[in-house]
C-alpha cells in the first residue's frame, strides 16, 4: 500500500537503510490526496459534478464566525453531508476518516487553504526583508527554513521562529486549537508533498531532508559558466541561484542607499555595502567592487527595447519610465489608464481578495482589475520622495485601503484620482477629504449595487504621519511644536486608526478595483 504514489508521499531521510526494505531510519510517510475544496461551490455557482468537496472554508480551520453566530453560514459545516459522502467514498475510503483525521489531511495537501508563507519576507535585510507590503503583508512573516524543519542558524537566525508574532498571529487568529498546535509539522508535510511526485523511472521523488549547504562541489566552483550565461547550459539545475536579485538590490538601495544586504549565492554568504559600492565573502573575507546603472532597467524592459529599437512609436515601449512589475507591459503606457484583469490564479490576486476577505467573509469575488495609470503613478512616488525628504528621509508609512464609491464615479476616479469634492460627500467626521478605511466591511457600507454586484477600491495610500481629525479640517493640522510642518492625515483614533482622511489627492493610487457579490 506504501508504494501507491496517490496515497502516500515517503521523503528519504539520511540514515542507513532498514534491512529488506528501500527506506532509511528516518524516512518520513506522508498521507495524500488529491481531494480539494470547490471553488465553485464557495462562488456559489457549483453544478454538483465537480468531484470536490463542499464545506466552508473557514468551518474546516475552525474560524468561521457564524458557527455560533444567530445566522446561518451559507456554507456548508458538514463534512459527511452526501455530496461529500460520496466524494470521499470514492477516494480510498477516506469517508473511514475522523473529522479531525480529515481535516489534517486536506490541510497537508490544499495549499489555498492555509495563509503563505512570504518569500520576500525571507530574502533582503532589516525586519521585513524585501517585502514592500511590511506590516500589511496577509502573509506568514516567518522563517522558510525553520517551517521546512531545516534552519540551520537555530535561535541566531534574523527570521521568525514563531507563528504567534504579530503579524503570524493576525494571519492566523482563531484557529482551532489542534490546527494551531500542528502548524509547523503541518507545513512541513505541505511543502513535502508540494516537491514529490511518484517514483516510476521517469520523474524525481522528493528530495532528501538535509541542509541546503550540503551539495557537490561541482554546483559551488568559482569558474563561471559561459553556457549558463548564454541560457543554453544542460546543467542548468546544478547551478545555484542567488537569495536575491536586481530589483531587490534596487529597492533596497532606494530605500536606504547607505545601507547594508545580506545574501547567499550556493554556499556563499556575502554582505554588499551601498556607501562603499563592495561585496564582502563573510567567510573569506574576499571583496568585489560593485556598481549601480545609472538607472534600473529590468531584463523585460530590456528586452523590449531591444526589439522595439529602431522602431518609434511601438507600442509596449517603456523606456524611460518607471512602471510596476506586475504590470501588463505590452499595453500602451501613453493611454490614460487602462484596466487590466488579475488572474485567480497569480499571488497579486490572492494577495488582494486575502485582504478584501478579512472582514467580507460571506461576499464572493466576481473579478478584480488593476488600475494601470502611468501618470498618476509617477505623481504617487513623487509625491512619496518629497513625503520621505521633508521626514528627514524617514520611511513613509504606507498602506493598502479600500473605498466605496458610486459605480458612475469609476471611470473619473481611474482617470484622475479621487476628488474629495466627490468621493467625501457621505461624511466629514474628521475632516474634509477622501475618506479610506482598513476595513473592507466599512467601506461596503458606501458601495452602491450595479446589475446586482458591487464595486470597491483597493487604493495605496500614504498616511504618513496622522492625528486624530476634527470636522472643521480642511488640511490637517501643524505638528507639534512646529511652525510650518503639518501631519500628512486624519484619523478616526490615532492608537488604532481604521479610518483615515486624505487631503492631497497625491498621496492617493487607486490600485485595484474589486467586483464582488454579498
Amino acid at each position: 500500500m506504501l508504494g501507491d504514489g496517490q496515497c502516500f508521499a515517503i521523503v528519504p531521510g539520511q540514515g542507513f537503510k532498514l534491512a529488506g526494505s528501500e527506506l532509511t531510519e528516518n524516512s518520513q510517510i506522508i498521507a495524500i490526496t488529491s481531494v480539494r475544496l470547490c471553488k465553485d461551490f464557495l462562488r456559489k455557482n457549483c453544478s454538483g459534478s465537480c468531484g470536490q468537496l463542499h464545506l466552508c472554508k473557514f468551518f474546516l480551520l475552525g474560524n468561521c464566525k457564524f458557527s455560533k453566530g444567530r445566522n446561518a453560514c451559507n456554507f456548508s459545516h458538514a463534512i459527511h453531508s452526501p455530496h461529500n459522502l460520496s466524494i470521499l467514498s470514492s477516494k480510498a475510503s477516506l469517508h473511514k476518516l475522523t473529522e479531525v483525521e480529515l481535516r489534517q489531511l486536506l490541510l497537508q495537501n490544499d495549499t489555498s487553504l492555509l495563509p503563505e508563507i512570504c518569500t520576500f519576507y525571507n530574502r533582503g535585510p532589516g525586519r521585513y526583508g524585501s517585502c514592500t507590503y511590511k506590516q500589511e503583508c496577509t502573509k506568514l512573516h516567518i522563517c522558510l527554513h525553520y517551517v521546512q524543519g531545516s534552519c540551520k542558524f537555530g535561535s541566531s537566525c534574523k527570521r521568525c521562529h514563531s507563528f504567534s508574532d504579530s503579524n503570524s498571529a493576525m494571519s492566523l487568529e482563531n484557529l482551532r486549537p489542534d490546527v494551531a498546535q500542528n502548524l509547523q509539522q503541518t507545513y512541513q508535510n505541505l511543502f513535502s508533498i508540494k516537491n514529490y511526485t511518484p517514483s516510476n523511472g521517469k520523474e524525481k521523488s522528493p528530495r532528501s531532508r538535509q541542509s541546503s549547504g550540503s551539495s557537490s562541489g561541482d554546483v559551488d566552483s568559482e569558474e563561471i559558466c559561459l553556457y549558463f550565461v548564454r541560457k543554453n547550459c544542460s546543467f542548468k539545475g546544478l547551478h545555484s541561484a542567488a537569495s536575491t536579485a536586481s530589483i531587490n538590490l534596487e529597492k533596497a538601495y532606494l530605500a536606504e542607499s547607505n545601507g547594508k544586504v545580506e545574501f547567499t549565492a550556493g554556499k556563499h554568504q556575502y554582505v554588499l555595502s551601498f556607501k562603499e559600492m563592495c561585496q564582502t565573502n563573510t567567510r573569506v573575507g574576499t571583496q568585489r567592487a560593485v556598481r549601480r546603472r545609472p538607472k534600473f532597467i529590468s531584463e523585460q524592459d530590456l528586452e523590449n527595447q531591444i526589439q522595439n529599437q529602431g522602431k518609434p512609436g511601438q507600442s509596449g515601449n517603456t523606456q524611460g519610465k518607471s512602471i510596476p512589475a506586475n504590470w501588463d507591459k505590452s499595453l500602451n503606457t501613453d493611454l490614460e489608464f487602462k484596466l487590466v484583469r488579475v488572474p485567480e490564479s497569480s499571488e497579486e490576486y490572492k494577495q488582494v481578495q486575502t485582504l478584501f476577505q478579512r472582514t467580507m467573509r460571506n461576499s464572493v469575488i466576481q473579478k478584480i482589475e488593476r488600475v494601470q495609470n502611468l501618470a498618476l503613478w509617477e505623481v504617487f512616488q513623487w509625491q512619496k520622495e518629497q513625503m520621505r525628504k521633508a521626514s528627514g528621509s524617514a520611511e513613509v508609512i504606507e498602506k493598502q485601503l479600500f473605498h466605496g464609491t458610486d459605480p458612475k464615479f469609476i471611470e473619473a476616479i481611474c482617470q484622475q484620482n479621487f476628488d474629495w469634492r466627490i468621493c467625501g460627500v457621505h461624511g466629514t467626521a474628521y475632516g474634509r477629504g477622501t475618506y479610506f478605511a482598513r476595513d473592507a466591511s466599512y467601506s461596503h457600507n458606501y458601495c452602491q449595487p450595479r446589475q446586482g454586484a458591487m464595486t470597491m477600491f483597493v487604493a495605496r495610500v500614504l498616511v504618513g504621519q496622522f492625528v486624530k481629525g476634527v470636522s472643521s479640517y480642511l488640511r490637517p493640522p501643524l505638528r507639534d511644536s512646529s511652525k510650518s510642518s503639518y501631519y500628512d492625515s486624519c484619523v478616526n483614533d490615532d492608537s488604532n486608526p481604521s479610518i483615515f482622511v486624505i487631503f492631497e489627492k497625491h498621496q492617493i493610487y487607486p490600485e485595484y478595483i474589486i467586483e464582488y457579490k454579498s
